[in-house]
């Protein structure tokens, strides 16, 4: 491509980076529409196995153990029902977040057509629509680098709620009429219920089930729900930034990307190595093609955007850092955000911990630096 005049350079620059934060505010949006419907849809099985609960109830409002099973098969078809919806759900918003990336295509096309950015510098700009039904296709049916489709990791999650739920429902019901069986046999004689018999017999009522499959769907402590939601988010961002990409990559004098840091940013942690640190003599925080840390973990809220070719300085290309000096330059607390682990905190001031190893689990450390760490207070 003929060299650009600084106008020109202006306004590819903005046309790119600002069809770039449009697409991140979309699925901001994207995000917080997703985190609604999964909450609806949890919302939903609760209120579902209340009333099955209810309907399985005596006159006093306990669920006695000869309706476990139909309770248990109604909790069933609840979850079923929930697993079904979560799965449709993660397809549609999947797609949703590809269509909004694939939107920064179009918008970088249009504005060359209308003259705004010069056109030989998009000619290569893949068909917006291909790039997200593709990315559709690897995010809901190729396995991940775990090995895992999107609707395995759904169906799993599923199985970690079945085997918290159900056992929950079903202990209280037996221990409720264990505990009713009992106080039967001390009336009329000396002697009165427990406490502990009593509180049984209450958890064992339609009410209390219902409120503890509440609390286990959608409490402040429901893993599974928090999980879906990880799980939702990740899938839609990783959508956005992969189409996105597709178009970054096809705008000719990009030479990568810089990583950024929400302005949500809640707390010090790697995605804060990633955007302070010159590791290739690009800039602070930018990354070749194809080697950007985005996303760098999951719940991510972190974003990036285009760098090109008449940014990079010559003092950028001079001053590369060396991320263990970087982060041995921050206080401990900082430096525990970004390595998740004290012993990985002991291995870098103990001058261990290389470059590599930032972002590796210490569990895989252990082994070669367990023996030569400082002892330090527990």
């Amino acid at each position: 491509m003929a060299d650009l005049t600084p106008t020109q350079q202006r306004a590819i620059n903005q046309g790119l980076n600002q069809a770039l934060r449009n697409a991140w505010d979309q699925v901001a949006a994207l995000d917080a529409e997703s985190q609604r419907l999964v909450l609806a849809e949890y919302q939903a099985a609760a209120v579902e196995i209340l009333r099955g609960l209810r309907a399985a109830a005596d006159r006093d409002g306990a669920v006695p153990v000869a309706a476990l099973q139909e309770v248990i098969g109604r909790v069933n078809l609840a979850l079923e029902a929930l697993l079904v919806a979560q799965q449709a759900l993660a397809e549609q918003q999947v797609f949703r977040a590809a269509v909004i990336g694939a939107g920064a295509i179009d918008q970088l096309r249009l504005l060359a057509t209308n003259g705004e950015i010069e056109a030989d510098s998009v000619a290569r700009l893949p068909d917006a629509r291909e790039v997200a039904e593709r990315v559709r296709q690897q995010l809901v049916h190729a396995p991940g680098p775990d090995g895992l489709r999107l609707s395995d990791r759904i169906w799993r999650n599923h199985q970690g709620l079945r085997a918290e739920l159900l056992p929950a429902i079903q202990t209280a019901i037996i221990n409720g009429q264990a505990a009713r069986d009992a106080v039967r046999g001390v009336l009329g004689r000396a002697g009165a219920a427990t406490a502990q018999q009593i509180g049984d017999i209450e958890l064992a009522k339609a009410g209390a089930l219902g409120d503890r499959a509440a609390e286990i769907l959608t409490g402040p402590e429901a893993k599974a729900y928090a999980n879906a939601l990880r799980v939702l988010r990740s899938e839609v961002d990783q959508a956005n930034i992969l189409t996105t990409r597709e178009g970054i990559y096809a705008v000719e004098d990009v030479v990568g990307t810089r990583f950024l840091l929400s302005p949500s940013h809640p707390k010090f942690d790697i995605c804060d190595l990633h955007a302070n640190v010159n590791l290739h003599g690009l800039g602070r925080g930018v990354y070749p093609r194809g080697q950007s840390p985005l996303p760098a973990h999951p719940n991510t809220l972190s974003f990036e955007e285009a760098v090109f070719s008449w940014e990079v300085t010559p003092e950028d290309r001079a001053q590369r850092d060396d991320p263990i000096a970087w982060l041995q330059g921050r206080p401990a607390g900082e430096q525990l955000g970004v390595l998740q682990s004290r012993d990985k905190v002991a291995a870098l001031q103990a001058g261990l911990l290389q470059p590599g190893e930032i972002t590796t689990p210490w569990r895989l450390l252990a082994s070669k630096y367990g023996t030569r760490l400082p002892e330090r207070a527990a």
